[in-house]
Protein backbone atom coordinates (compact mmCIF):
# COMPACT_ATOMS: atom_id res chain seq x y z
CA UNK A 1 0.00 0.00 0.00
CA UNK A 2 1.35 3.71 -0.70
CA UNK A 3 2.50 5.05 2.09
CA UNK A 4 1.21 8.28 1.30
CA UNK A 5 -2.12 6.58 1.60
CA UNK A 6 -1.16 5.09 5.14
CA UNK A 7 -0.27 8.69 6.54
CA UNK A 8 -3.29 10.26 5.07
CA UNK A 9 -5.76 7.84 6.55
CA UNK A 10 -4.03 8.26 10.17
CA UNK A 11 -3.84 11.35 10.35
CA UNK A 12 -7.92 12.41 9.47
CA UNK A 13 -8.73 9.23 11.83
CA UNK A 14 -6.95 10.99 14.59
CA UNK A 15 -8.81 14.03 13.59
CA UNK A 16 -11.99 12.46 13.83
CA UNK A 17 -10.99 10.20 17.09
CA UNK A 18 -10.52 14.26 18.67
CA UNK A 19 -13.41 15.48 17.86
CA UNK A 20 -15.70 12.49 18.95
CA UNK A 21 -14.39 12.63 22.45
CA UNK A 22 -14.69 16.55 22.20
CA UNK A 23 -18.39 15.58 21.54
CA UNK A 24 -18.50 14.04 24.38
CA UNK A 25 -17.42 16.16 26.79
CA UNK A 26 -18.98 19.10 25.48
CA UNK A 27 -22.16 16.81 25.65
CA UNK A 28 -21.24 15.79 29.51
CA UNK A 29 -20.33 19.45 30.15
CA UNK A 30 -24.09 20.97 29.80
CA UNK A 31 -25.78 20.27 33.21
CA UNK A 32 -29.46 20.17 34.37
CA UNK A 33 -30.56 23.20 35.22
CA UNK A 34 -30.85 23.36 39.04
CA UNK A 35 -34.07 22.07 40.50
CA UNK A 36 -35.15 20.53 37.25
CA UNK A 37 -34.85 17.93 34.87
CA UNK A 38 -34.10 20.06 31.66
CA UNK A 39 -31.04 22.11 30.20
CA UNK A 40 -31.65 26.04 28.56
CA UNK A 41 -32.59 26.18 25.23
CA UNK A 42 -29.49 26.43 23.41
CA UNK A 43 -27.92 23.79 25.54
CA UNK A 44 -31.12 21.36 24.36
CA UNK A 45 -30.11 22.37 20.76
CA UNK A 46 -26.77 21.37 21.45
CA UNK A 47 -27.24 18.35 23.16
CA UNK A 48 -29.59 16.97 20.44
CA UNK A 49 -27.16 17.63 17.95
CA UNK A 50 -24.25 15.75 19.31
CA UNK A 51 -26.33 12.75 20.22
CA UNK A 52 -28.02 12.59 16.85
CA UNK A 53 -24.49 10.99 15.77
CA UNK A 54 -21.77 11.21 18.20
CA UNK A 55 -21.93 7.55 19.70
CA UNK A 56 -22.49 5.91 16.08
CA UNK A 57 -19.32 7.63 15.10
CA UNK A 58 -17.23 5.59 18.04
CA UNK A 59 -18.64 2.36 16.61
CA UNK A 60 -17.84 3.41 12.79
CA UNK A 61 -14.27 3.97 13.88
CA UNK A 62 -14.19 0.91 15.70
CA UNK A 63 -15.01 -0.70 12.90
CA UNK A 64 -13.13 1.21 10.71
CA UNK A 65 -9.76 0.79 13.28
CA UNK A 66 -10.71 -3.06 13.29
CA UNK A 67 -10.22 -3.84 9.60
CA UNK A 68 -7.14 -1.26 9.41
CA UNK A 69 -5.38 -3.37 11.83
CA UNK A 70 -6.41 -6.53 10.21
CA UNK A 71 -4.84 -5.20 6.77
CA UNK A 72 -1.63 -4.12 8.06
CA UNK A 73 -1.60 -7.83 9.16
CA UNK A 74 -1.21 -8.26 5.62
CA UNK A 75 -3.98 -11.64 5.86
CA UNK A 76 -1.67 -13.29 9.70
CA UNK A 77 -5.29 -12.13 11.36
CA UNK A 78 -4.18 -13.02 15.34
CA UNK A 79 -6.34 -15.83 17.08
CA UNK A 80 -9.23 -15.18 18.92
CA UNK A 81 -7.91 -15.96 22.51
CA UNK A 82 -4.94 -13.84 21.71
CA UNK A 83 -7.46 -10.85 19.95
CA UNK A 84 -10.07 -10.87 22.98
CA UNK A 85 -7.11 -10.69 25.39
CA UNK A 86 -6.20 -7.53 23.87
CA UNK A 87 -9.67 -5.94 23.97
CA UNK A 88 -9.78 -7.08 27.29
CA UNK A 89 -7.07 -5.37 28.54
CA UNK A 90 -7.68 -2.36 26.91
CA UNK A 91 -11.41 -2.21 27.42
CA UNK A 92 -12.86 -4.33 30.63
CA UNK A 93 -10.29 -3.55 32.67
CA UNK A 94 -10.72 0.40 32.67
CA UNK A 95 -14.36 -0.26 32.57
CA UNK A 96 -14.54 -2.34 35.97
CA UNK A 97 -11.23 -0.17 37.88
CA UNK A 98 -12.93 3.47 36.74
CA UNK A 99 -16.38 2.14 37.22
CA UNK A 100 -15.23 0.68 40.47
CA UNK A 101 -13.66 4.49 41.45
CA UNK A 102 -16.73 6.46 39.98
CA UNK A 103 -18.95 4.12 42.45
CA UNK A 104 -16.64 4.97 45.76
CA UNK A 105 -16.56 8.53 44.70
CA UNK A 106 -20.15 8.49 44.27
CA UNK A 107 -21.19 6.69 47.27
CA UNK A 108 -18.52 8.84 49.81
CA UNK A 109 -18.38 12.07 47.83
CA UNK A 110 -20.75 12.97 44.76
CA UNK A 111 -24.00 11.20 46.68
CA UNK A 112 -25.84 14.50 47.64
CA UNK A 113 -25.29 16.09 44.36
CA UNK A 114 -25.58 13.23 41.83
CA UNK A 115 -28.61 12.83 39.29
CA UNK A 116 -28.26 8.95 40.20
CA UNK A 117 -27.36 8.69 43.46
CA UNK A 118 -25.37 5.04 44.49
CA UNK A 119 -26.27 2.79 46.89
CA UNK A 120 -23.33 1.14 49.65
CA UNK A 121 -24.27 -2.53 49.08
CA UNK A 122 -22.30 -5.23 47.15
CA UNK A 123 -25.79 -6.23 45.04
CA UNK A 124 -26.06 -2.44 43.72
CA UNK A 125 -21.96 -2.82 42.73
CA UNK A 126 -22.07 -5.96 41.34
CA UNK A 127 -25.55 -4.80 39.02
CA UNK A 128 -23.42 -1.53 38.37
CA UNK A 129 -21.03 -3.77 36.65
CA UNK A 130 -22.92 -6.29 34.51
CA UNK A 131 -25.46 -3.57 33.95
CA UNK A 132 -23.86 -1.08 31.88
CA UNK A 133 -26.74 1.52 32.08
CA UNK A 134 -26.57 1.43 35.99
CA UNK A 135 -23.01 2.07 35.76
CA UNK A 136 -21.96 4.95 38.33
CA UNK A 137 -20.27 6.44 35.30
CA UNK A 138 -23.38 6.03 32.53
CA UNK A 139 -20.25 6.94 30.15
CA UNK A 140 -18.77 3.80 30.13
CA UNK A 141 -21.29 2.03 28.93
CA UNK A 142 -19.82 1.91 25.39
CA UNK A 143 -16.83 -0.60 26.99
CA UNK A 144 -18.46 -3.58 27.16
CA UNK A 145 -20.83 -2.81 24.45
CA UNK A 146 -17.91 -2.50 21.95
CA UNK A 147 -15.99 -5.50 23.61
CA UNK A 148 -19.27 -7.64 22.74
CA UNK A 149 -19.66 -6.77 19.29
CA UNK A 150 -15.78 -7.01 18.73
CA UNK A 151 -16.36 -10.77 20.07
CA UNK A 152 -19.20 -11.48 17.37
CA UNK A 153 -17.34 -9.50 14.69
CA UNK A 154 -14.13 -11.35 14.75
CA UNK A 155 -16.09 -14.47 13.61
CA UNK A 156 -17.41 -12.40 9.89
CA UNK A 157 -14.05 -10.37 9.64
CA UNK A 158 -11.05 -12.97 10.28
CA UNK A 159 -11.31 -14.60 6.88
CA UNK A 160 -10.81 -12.03 4.39
CA UNK A 161 -12.67 -14.11 1.49
CA UNK A 162 -15.80 -13.87 3.96
CA UNK A 163 -14.98 -9.87 4.13
CA UNK A 164 -14.90 -9.53 0.68
CA UNK A 165 -17.98 -11.49 -0.81
CA UNK A 166 -20.64 -11.15 2.53
CA UNK A 167 -19.39 -7.76 4.52
CA UNK A 168 -22.59 -6.08 2.54
CA UNK A 169 -24.64 -8.86 3.61
CA UNK A 170 -23.39 -8.90 7.12
CA UNK A 171 -24.61 -4.68 6.85
CA UNK A 172 -28.01 -5.13 5.45
CA UNK A 173 -28.51 -7.91 8.27
CA UNK A 174 -27.14 -5.64 11.50
CA UNK A 175 -29.44 -2.78 9.85
CA UNK A 176 -32.73 -5.18 10.29
CA UNK A 177 -31.39 -6.39 13.63
CA UNK A 178 -30.70 -2.53 14.87
CA UNK A 179 -34.21 -1.93 14.21
CA UNK A 180 -35.58 -4.84 16.00
CA UNK A 181 -33.47 -3.55 18.58
CA UNK A 182 -35.65 -0.72 19.31
CA UNK A 183 -38.85 -3.50 20.61
CA UNK A 184 -35.75 -5.04 23.14
CA UNK A 185 -34.63 -3.81 26.48
CA UNK A 186 -32.19 -6.13 27.20
CA UNK A 187 -29.87 -4.40 30.08
CA UNK A 188 -27.75 -7.02 31.14
CA UNK A 189 -24.46 -6.61 29.32
CA UNK A 190 -26.43 -3.79 27.56
CA UNK A 191 -27.17 -6.53 24.80
CA UNK A 192 -29.97 -4.17 23.65
CA UNK A 193 -26.94 -1.56 22.77
CA UNK A 194 -25.09 -3.78 21.01
CA UNK A 195 -27.68 -5.42 18.77
CA UNK A 196 -28.43 -1.37 18.01
CA UNK A 197 -24.85 -0.47 17.42
CA UNK A 198 -23.32 -3.50 15.64
CA UNK A 199 -25.10 -1.84 12.51
CA UNK A 200 -22.72 1.33 12.48
CA UNK A 201 -19.82 -1.13 13.25
CA UNK A 202 -20.10 -2.47 10.08
CA UNK A 203 -20.77 0.84 8.48
CA UNK A 204 -17.11 1.21 9.61
CA UNK A 205 -15.96 -1.51 8.14
CA UNK A 206 -17.71 -0.55 4.73
CA UNK A 207 -16.03 2.84 5.12
CA UNK A 208 -12.90 1.35 5.68
CA UNK A 209 -12.93 -0.82 2.12
CA UNK A 210 -14.13 2.10 0.21
CA UNK A 211 -11.72 4.67 1.66
CA UNK A 212 -10.05 5.64 -1.39
CA UNK A 213 -12.98 6.22 -3.34
CA UNK A 214 -14.58 8.33 -0.08
CA UNK A 215 -11.68 10.10 -0.27
CA UNK A 216 -12.21 11.88 -3.33
CA UNK A 217 -16.11 12.50 -2.40
CA UNK A 218 -15.43 13.52 0.99
CA UNK A 219 -12.58 16.17 0.41
CA UNK A 220 -14.57 18.29 -2.10
CA UNK A 221 -15.32 21.52 0.07
CA UNK A 222 -19.00 21.42 -1.91
CA UNK A 223 -19.85 18.24 -0.58
CA UNK A 224 -18.58 19.49 2.53
CA UNK A 225 -21.08 22.28 2.60
CA UNK A 226 -23.68 20.25 1.24
CA UNK A 227 -23.82 17.80 4.04
CA UNK A 228 -23.43 19.92 6.78
CA UNK A 229 -26.50 21.95 5.19
CA UNK A 230 -28.86 18.93 4.98
CA UNK A 231 -27.57 17.44 8.20
CA UNK A 232 -28.84 20.99 9.62
CA UNK A 233 -31.71 20.69 7.82
CA UNK A 234 -32.90 16.79 9.00
CA UNK A 235 -32.46 18.03 12.00
CA UNK A 236 -34.96 20.63 12.01
CA UNK A 237 -37.94 18.14 10.75
CA UNK A 238 -40.65 17.65 13.39
CA UNK A 239 -41.48 14.63 15.38
CA UNK A 240 -43.17 12.47 13.70
CA UNK A 241 -46.04 10.44 15.52
CA UNK A 242 -44.71 7.75 13.62
CA UNK A 243 -42.31 5.58 15.36
CA UNK A 244 -41.36 3.72 11.90
CA UNK A 245 -41.08 7.41 10.37
CA UNK A 246 -38.89 8.50 13.81
CA UNK A 247 -36.56 5.26 13.03
CA UNK A 248 -35.53 5.55 9.98
CA UNK A 249 -34.70 9.54 10.65
CA UNK A 250 -32.48 8.72 13.38
CA UNK A 251 -30.55 6.63 11.00
CA UNK A 252 -30.18 9.21 8.18
CA UNK A 253 -29.01 11.71 11.08
CA UNK A 254 -26.35 9.44 12.48
CA UNK A 255 -24.90 8.50 9.03
CA UNK A 256 -25.21 12.27 7.89
CA UNK A 257 -23.33 13.13 10.64
CA UNK A 258 -20.77 10.43 9.78
CA UNK A 259 -20.20 11.21 6.72
CA UNK A 260 -20.10 14.65 8.38
CA UNK A 261 -17.78 14.31 10.49
CA UNK A 262 -15.32 12.45 7.78
CA UNK A 263 -15.16 14.64 5.22
CA UNK A 264 -14.44 17.52 7.77
CA UNK A 265 -11.34 15.45 8.63
CA UNK A 266 -10.37 14.56 5.71
CA UNK A 267 -11.05 18.01 4.25
CA UNK A 268 -8.58 19.35 7.40
CA UNK A 269 -5.94 16.52 7.07
CA UNK A 270 -5.65 17.80 3.10
CA UNK A 271 -4.71 21.13 4.83
CA UNK A 272 -2.38 19.91 7.57
CA UNK A 273 -5.01 21.11 10.02
CA UNK A 274 -5.24 19.31 13.59
CA UNK A 275 -8.29 19.26 15.74
CA UNK A 276 -7.63 21.53 18.46
CA UNK A 277 -3.96 22.23 17.32
CA UNK A 278 -3.25 17.75 17.79
CA UNK A 279 -3.67 18.83 21.38
CA UNK A 280 -5.11 15.70 22.68
CA UNK A 281 -4.21 13.54 19.26
CA UNK A 282 -3.35 9.87 21.11
CA UNK A 283 -4.78 11.30 24.83
CA UNK A 284 -8.50 10.97 23.25
CA UNK A 285 -9.67 7.48 25.40
CA UNK A 286 -8.09 8.85 28.36
CA UNK A 287 -10.35 11.84 28.26
CA UNK A 288 -12.84 9.55 27.83
CA UNK A 289 -12.30 7.86 31.14
CA UNK A 290 -11.62 10.50 33.34
CA UNK A 291 -13.30 14.08 32.35
CA UNK A 292 -16.44 12.39 34.35
CA UNK A 293 -14.52 12.92 37.80
CA UNK A 294 -13.42 16.22 37.18
CA UNK A 295 -17.17 17.55 35.82
CA UNK A 296 -18.91 15.95 38.97
CA UNK A 297 -16.43 18.05 41.03
CA UNK A 298 -16.80 21.01 39.35
CA UNK A 299 -20.79 20.58 38.85
CA UNK A 300 -21.09 21.14 42.71
CA UNK A 301 -20.36 24.70 42.53
CA UNK A 302 -23.09 24.92 40.11
CA UNK A 303 -24.99 23.23 42.22
CA UNK A 304 -24.80 25.24 44.99
CA UNK A 305 -25.17 28.13 43.32
CA UNK A 306 -21.32 29.42 43.89
CA UNK A 307 -21.11 29.89 40.22
CA UNK A 308 -23.40 30.55 37.12
CA UNK A 309 -24.38 28.33 34.20
CA UNK A 310 -22.69 29.65 31.72
CA UNK A 311 -19.29 29.40 34.19
CA UNK A 312 -19.97 26.07 34.98
CA UNK A 313 -20.42 24.77 31.54
CA UNK A 314 -17.03 26.20 30.24
CA UNK A 315 -14.85 25.47 33.32
CA UNK A 316 -16.65 21.66 32.98
CA UNK A 317 -15.74 21.61 29.29
CA UNK A 318 -11.69 23.31 30.31
CA UNK A 319 -11.41 20.45 33.14
CA UNK A 320 -12.37 17.56 30.94
CA UNK A 321 -9.14 18.26 28.92
CA UNK A 322 -6.51 19.72 31.31
CA UNK A 323 -6.68 17.26 34.52
CA UNK A 324 -7.11 13.74 32.31
CA UNK A 325 -4.18 14.96 30.26
CA UNK A 326 -2.26 15.66 33.39
CA UNK A 327 -2.98 12.47 35.24
CA UNK A 328 -2.16 9.97 31.84
CA UNK A 329 1.47 12.18 31.79
CA UNK A 330 2.04 11.38 35.70
CA UNK A 331 1.15 8.10 35.34
CA UNK A 332 3.59 7.62 32.50
CA UNK A 333 6.17 8.65 33.69
CA UNK A 334 6.23 8.16 37.55
CA UNK A 335 3.36 5.64 37.85
CA UNK A 336 3.75 3.33 34.69
CA UNK A 337 1.85 0.25 36.79
CA UNK A 338 -1.40 2.00 36.91
CA UNK A 339 -0.73 2.49 32.67
CA UNK A 340 -3.20 -0.66 32.50
CA UNK A 341 -6.28 0.68 34.41
CA UNK A 342 -6.27 4.02 32.10
CA UNK A 343 -6.01 2.37 28.83
CA UNK A 344 -2.53 3.03 27.65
Amino acid sequence: MNQNLVTERIDYINFIQSFAVTLVVIGHSLPRLNGTDTMPLWANIIYDLIYSFHMPLFFVLAGFLLMNSFNRQSQSIQTFKHFIHNKFIRLIIPYVSIGSLAYLLKVFVFNRFAYRPASFDIVFYIKSMIVPGANPMLALWFLPTIFIIYILSYVVLKNDNCIKSNLMLWLILSFFVSLLSNYTHIQLLNISGVLNYLFYFFVGTIIFHLKNSLIKILSNTGFLLFIILLFIEIQMIPISCHNCINFILKYIVAILGIFMSFSIAIYCSNHNHKFLWGLIDGKYYQIYLLAWFFQCGIRIFYQIEAINYITVCFLMFIASFIFPIFITNIIKRHLPKLKIFIGL
